[in-house]
């Protein structure tokens, strides 16, 4: 050192003399002579610098300066020395130490503070952040220094950009503000904030920045969100209970009520909060619900009890159901009480009521002849009770100890085994019993040995919450009735007897006289077609065929009333036209009430439908039987027939006439009845009433006036009338007028019919749905009437039907047919024989089934005809022999075998036939008609030839001939073998129409008019009937009067045909030939078929006779 000024010396401790001739290192620490050597390296190389340097003081203490050097050169340019000013700086060293701790602690508390911290500057950039704060906003720390608000958190930034504005204008924080919005870091996702804000002062007084200090509260709001939510939840399930809740404090003021609370009292919440129960009860009740709640408050306990009002009205009590219990705090310490209370006074009248009723039920048990038995499963102990059960299973010794409830059911079970006629049996029968899933009642009996017989009936008990727990039992003596039962079992086993008895002799009955008819009827028939017979000879004919027409009725009537009693009728509905049903009735009694001077009245408006569905043949039989009836017992007035769509009658029907002065009225404006609500209205004006019987109330109308419109599935319903101004009926015999074999008093002077047509009648209408009744006067007449529920169906469903023509030849060309005709009586055979050979066919005949199947075996017939009562072998037994040598000859693998075994079927078959088995009847139908159905034609030559007779390889046809019902035989006939199954008396038609459809049989018809032909002559065919016409006179009512010439026309077949179908009594075969003629000459259809519907088959064959 050459040179120092005394400020520097004083700077460093020393004196000006102390430190000339000191090196300048000396005044320097360690690192500073580094630095010092280094800047004067720099000086000798001319450089001139100022610096902050650190001084060492003479008491060790550093002192901070600024040093300013010049380097300093002679004049040979040699570096001597430096010229140093040097200047104290140690405060603003100082200061500078404190602001720099105070930025790293400003920076250690932005690093570890947990919440988000941002200083920003006036123009809203980041000037600091810490890292919780950038995470939220997605970013890196240095990624936000210098950049503003709206490009880090675009979303957020308008919110609080005025709020950093705001406290830069004025200089004041803003605390704890609520901040809400979505983050580049999580979008989509609305999270929560709160944002205090502050300034930051520079040294000029003014505002350097803001800070803000973040709190996330996304997580404290969704939880403040669950609570309301829940408190609201709480608040909505509390209103809408029906009890009343609140809580009090301890000193008794309300801190919360429900809706229930709060509309007992009138009030609203806010105006009950803070009140006492004094503020809304009279001072008694108030008194007593402060003791209630100070006694839960001291002690702690839950008080529930019923407290009882008297209701000012009407003086009746009110039970008011409390629960009061202590309110707590998270330390369980009672600071309130609350309280549920609700009104329970159907509830207390319930149980009163329930306890009555239990007493009354007590009672009735006890007075009951059945004995009442209830056991709890879970328990086994016994529930209830009664008097009667101990007196059936003698268990009164116990009765008491029961009743004490001290023992339980398996207890009393070895009291009650010794009296069981069977332990182990009754042991099995109660398994079930215990059994949850059985939940239905159980009935069984139970044997004692004693002889008594006790039933059981069991049903399981279970909660509301439909548990099992119990089972009822209720038991019964039924000894007594067992017995009853017993003599009633025997007598409706003779009776039984007694029935079988009665169809067997019908069925034999009706056998006996269907096959003598047969030959009859048929023998007549083919008289009939003779051209060579005389007039008389002819009226002989005629009244063959009468009288056995008659009787095959009788018989009809007899079976239909014996099929009715064993209800085996069955429905038979077709589609037909009504109007041409009553207009062929009409023409069918037009002369027989001619000819005994009565007016015939048919009346039905047009409302009524046309085209039904119902069984046509029932009904028109019905109405046949009234129609007879009230033409036969009517000597003089008029008979009516009235068909209505409604009893009333719709507009345009005709009112019901009133019963005059000992005469039936026409329908007018004086009524024979008024019609009631479902019920006869009076007869007569005054008091001289008639016999009546109720109608049913009035069905489903309707109002179509034409069927062809209506809807095929429309269900209607049509009332029949059949009045007449006859004998009438007595009172007394109205109620048994339906009854079988039962004839009125006043028409048994008449001594006709069999009484069963009535009967018969009723059962149809019955059987078609309807029901009908009868009014009646003595001397003026009756009324039948019937209703009757129809399907209105369109004219296009009724049925075409085929016409029938007669067979007069074989077509050439075909084989020579072998016919074996078999039955037992001879004048059967000699029919077939007759009617057959003179159209070629081969035919011989057999006696009974044992020598058809002889005769099959060497002769081999294409066709027999099976007679099935026989002697010898019957025709079931032959069809199954000469079906079983078919199956061996074949052999197993060409032809189905036609059972399981040969001898189990055959005996099977004949077992069924034995006991009349009516329940197997159509279960083997089909066995034969799929396996032999072979057209004799498809196996000849075109010559007619056939070929060895050994070498037939084609099953034999076989159709059965019966007198009996095919209802009985047909199921049995097939199932035996037969191909097919024809009835006696049978029609020629039948027999034909059979081959052809078995054998593929080709015939020659007579031709008939309207094909564009001529007829055959009577020389051709030798069976030219004799014809009948219409007279020119006509009926009232437009229908014309037959007369033999209009007959003149028809062709011979045809009479024939209708002929045969007259005197077999086959009114559906007699319809179809009607229908065939119908065209050529529709009043005469009209006529025919309304003869043929009223059964006059007599006055039918006179006209064709004549």
């Amino acid at each position: 050192t050459t040179f120092v000024n005394p400020k520097m010396a004083q700077m460093l401790g020393y004196t000006v003399e102390e430190m000339m001739g000191m090196s300048i290192f000396a005044f320097m620490d360690e690192e500073g002579k580094k630095i010092a050597h280094d800047n004067v390296q720099r000086r000798r190389q001319g450089m001139s610098e100022q610096h902050d340097f650190k001084f060492r003081c003479r008491d060790g203490s550093d002192l901070w300066a600024i040093v300013s050097t010049t380097p300093i050169f002679d004049e040979a340019g040699q570096y001597i020395g430096a010229l140093g000013m040097v200047t104290d700086i140690s405060s603003r060293r100082a200061l500078e130490r404190e602001l720099a701790l105070r930025e790293a602690r400003l920076n250690a508390f932005f690093a570890a503070a947990p919440i988000g911290m941002v200083i920003v500057d006036p123009q809203l950039r980041y000037v600091q952040i810490n890292e919780p704060l950038a995470q939220i906003n997605g970013q890196p720390v240095n990624e936000h220094i210098g950049k503003p608000l709206d490009e880090i958190i675009p979303d957020i930034a308008p919110k609080v950009k005025s709020i950093y504005q705001q406290v830069l204008t004025t200089g004041k924080p803003i605390l704890n503000q609520e901040v809400t919005g979505q983050v580049p870091s999580k979008p989509g996702v609305q999270r929560y904030w709160l944002v205090s804000y502050f300034p930051i002062s520079d040294s000029d007084g003014g505002f350097s920045g803001v800070g803000g200090i973040v709190v996330e509260i996304s997580d404290r709001k969704k939880a403040e969100q669950a609570l309301k939510e829940s408190q609201l939840q709480y608040q909505s399930l509390v209103d809408v209970l029906p009890q009343c809740l609140y809580r009090t404090d301890t000193e008794g003021k309300i801190t919360f009520g429900n809706r229930a609370f709060l509309s007992t009292l009138n009030k609203t919440l806010e105006e009950c909060l803070g009140k006492t129960v004094y503020d809304f009860y009279p001072q008694d009740l108030a008194d007593k619900y402060t003791a209630d709640n100070e006694t839960v408050i001291q002690t702690g306990v839950t008080l529930d009890l019923v407290d009882i009002h008297q209701a000012p009205a009407d003086d009746l009590p009110i039970y008011i159901q409390v629960i009061k219990s202590p309110v707590r705090d998270e330390n369980g310490q009672i600071i309130g009480t609350q309280g549920i209370f609700w009104d329970v006074t159907e509830r207390q009248q319930a149980e009163q009521t329930l306890r009555w009723q239990e007493a009354l039920l007590r009672s009735m048990a006890n007075a009951s002849p059945l004995a009442f038995f209830v056991v709890d499963n879970r328990t086994d102990a016994i529930l209830y009770f009664n008097h009667r059960f101990c007196e059936i299973w003698g268990l009164l010794h116990l009765e008491e100890l029961m009743q004490r409830g001290e023992l339980k059911n398996n207890d009393i079970i070895p009291d009650c085994l010794p009296i069981l006629l069977d332990v182990p049996a009754f042991a099995e029968s109660c398994k079930p019993l215990q059994s949850e899933k059985n939940r239905v009642v159980v009935e069984d009996e139970i044997p004692f040995v004693d002889g008594r017989t006790i039933r059981r009936f069991s049903a399981q008990i279970r909660d509301k919450q439909d548990h099992y727990f119990g089972r009822l039992y209720l038991f019964e003596d039924i000894s007594d009735r067992k017995q009853a039962e017993a003599n009633l079992q025997q007598a409706l086993e003779a009776a039984e007897v007694a029935n079988r008895a009665k169809s067997t002799f019908l069925a034999s009955t009706s056998h006996e006289l269907r096959t003598p008819l047969n030959a009859i009827l048929g023998f007549a028939q083919l008289m009939s077609h003779s051209s060579s017979l005389s007039p008389e000879h002819k009226k002989h004919i005629g009244i063959i065929h009468q009288s056995g027409e008659h009787l095959l009725n009788l018989i009809n009537n007899v079976l239909d009333m014996s099929k009715i009693e064993a209800d085996s009728i069955v429905l038979k509905e077709t589609n037909f036209d009504l109007y041409c049903l009553l207009d062929d009735l009409e023409a069918m009694f037009h002369l027989k009430a001619l000819e005994k001077k009565l007016q015939l009245v048919f009346e039905y408006s047009t409302n009524v439908p046309q085209y039904l569905c119902t069984d046509q043949l029932k009904l028109s039989q019905v109405l046949i039987n009234l129609l007879n009836n009230a033409i036969k017992f009517t000597q003089k007035g008029s008979v009516t027939l009235r068909v209505l769509l409604s009893r009333r009658g719709d507009e345009g029907d005709r009112q019901i006439g009133r019963w005059g002065d000992g005469e039936m009225g026409r329908w007018g404006d004086e009524e024979m009845r008024r019609w009631g609500d479902g019920e006869m209205g009076r007869w007569g004006d005054g008091g001289d009433k008639g016999a009546s019987i109720e109608f049913p109330n009035n069905k489903q109308q309707t109002t179509n006036n034409k069927q062809q419109t209506t809807n095929n599935k429309q269900q209607t319903t049509i009332y029949f009338q059949v009045e007449d101004t006859g004998v009438g009926i007595t009172p007394e015999e109205l109620e048994t007028i339906f009854e079988p074999f039962v004839q009125a008093s006043t028409s048994q002077q008449f001594q006709e019919g069999t009484g069963l047509g009535l009967a018969i009648s009723r059962k149809f209408v019955e059987l078609m749905g309807g029901h009908i009744t009868v009014s009646s006067k003595v001397g003026n007449g009756t009324l039948f009437q019937f209703e009757l529920p129809v399907r209105v169906v369109e004219a296009a469903a009724l049925e075409t039907k085929q016409q029938t023509r007669r067979v007069i030849a074989l077509e050439p060309n075909q084989p020579c047919y072998r016919i074996l005709i078999t039955d037992d009586r001879d004048y059967n055979r000699q029919l077939l024989i007759n009617l057959l050979s003179p159209l070629g066919f081969e035919v011989r005949e057999a006696c009974n089934g044992k020598e058809a199947v002889e005769i099959w075996e060497s002769w081999q017939p294409h066709l027999i005809w099976m007679d099935l009562w026989m002697p010898v072998m019957d025709g079931y037994e032959a069809t199954q022999e000469i079906r079983c040598r078919e199956t061996r000859r074949r052999g197993d693998g060409e032809m189905g075998r036609w059972g399981d075994g040969e001898a189990e079927g055959e005996e099977k078959t004949r077992e069924t036939r034995r006991q009349g088995n009516k329940e197997d009847k159509g279960e083997n139908m089909a066995i034969y008609s799929s396996q032999f159905p072979i057209p004799y034609s498809q196996i000849t030559n075109n010559k007619g030839q056939t070929t060895n007779n050994k070498q037939q390889i084609t099953n034999t046809i076989i159709i059965a001939l019966t007198a009996s019902s095919p209802e009985e035989e047909r199921g049995i006939a097939i199932a035996s073998g037969c191909n097919d199954f024809i009835r006696k008396p049978f029609r020629e038609s039948e027999i034909f129409e059979a081959m052809k459809q078995q054998m593929g049989v080709r015939y020659i018809y007579e031709e008939v008019a309207g094909e564009g032909k001529s007829l055959p002559t009577e020389s051709d065919s030798q069976r030219v009937a004799s014809t009948i016409g219409l007279a020119s006179q006509e009926h009232p009512q437009g229908t014309p009067i037959l007369s033999p010439a209009a007959f003149a026309s028809l062709p011979a077949d045809w009479l024939a045909n209708f002929q045969q179908a007259t005197v077999e009594g086959d009114l559906d075969l007699m319809l179809t030939l009607i229908e065939q003629i119908r065209q050529q000459n529709n009043h005469l259809a009209d006529a025919l078929a309304s003869l043929a519907n009223q059964f006059q088959f007599e006055e039918l064959l006179a006209l064709i006779e004549e």
